[in-house]
């Protein structure tokens, strides 16, 4: 979202994760409140209940996994568990927005539904004080299949047969609870480790049902002119 300001004639937008205006023209390297908060003690400006958003090397910038039409996903630390999560953020730009926190909500609880080895768990939902709605999920370690591809080129036909099979099975549990994925792509298919370690056959693992529909739910909760899935970028 871009706001110009008649005053300044400065284009702005919004920090994802804190929601600070960011003022595009000013030449910083990203959101000052958050370069601020990596600086010192950042870790309150970082934390979502007993969730903390992991940092990268440089000790500054969040560790971003990806980001879909209404949120973004990091890599956050269950502190009570000592254990890796993936942290999933409603956008700072719809906090503020009822039917927007509702339907991140209902999304979270239609993902939580599904108990599947090829389907990323959903385990924990929560908001924030300020309104921020979050819920933490299993943490997936591999690649998506958008990346081997680029690296790789095109797959042979044995392992493309085989994911096709793990994501059909994904699909249909789903199905069982009355959920439809809505954003299924290359980009939403994680590819791990199989039990025997042959990285020519991977596992896989169904990601981002965050914005699975309930089918049988006929009281829609979609936002007029909102974004259903991932925009399509122009090359």
């Amino acid at each position: 979202m871009e706001i110009q300001l008649a005053s300044t004639n400065e284009q702005i937008e919004y920090c994802d994760l804190c929601g600070t205006p960011l003022f595009l023209s000013s030449g910083a390297p990203g959101c000052l409140n958050c370069l601020l908060a990596g600086g010192r003690d950042g870790a309150e400006e970082r934390r979502y209940q007993h969730y903390e958003v992991k940092v990268r090397e440089d000790g500054t910038t969040p560790w971003e996994l990806g980001r879909g039409a209404m949120g973004i996903t990091y890599r956050a630390l269950d502190l009570n568990l000592g254990a890796p999560v993936a942290l999933k953020v409603i956008s700072a730009r719809y906090s503020n927005q009822r039917d927007a926190r509702d339907r991140f909500r209902r999304e979270a609880r239609a993902a939580a539904q599904l108990r599947h080895p090829n389907v990323a768990s959903v385990f924990h939902f929560g908001e924030t004080a300020g309104g921020q709605c979050f819920y933490a999920m299993e943490l997936v370690e591999g690649e998506t299949l958008e990346s081997r591809v680029r690296r790789e080129g095109p797959l042979g036909a044995e392992i493309s047969l085989e994911i096709t099979t793990q994501v059909a099975h994904a699909l249909l549990a789903a199905e069982k609870h009355g959920l439809v994925h809505r954003d299924l792509k290359p980009s939403n298919l994680m590819l791990v480790p199989n039990d025997s370690g042959n990285e020519r056959a991977p596992g896989v693992k169904v990601i981002d049902f965050g914005l699975a529909k309930l089918v049988e739910d006929d009281s829609s909760l979609t936002m007029s002119a909102a974004i259903l899935g991932t925009p399509r970028r122009e090359t």
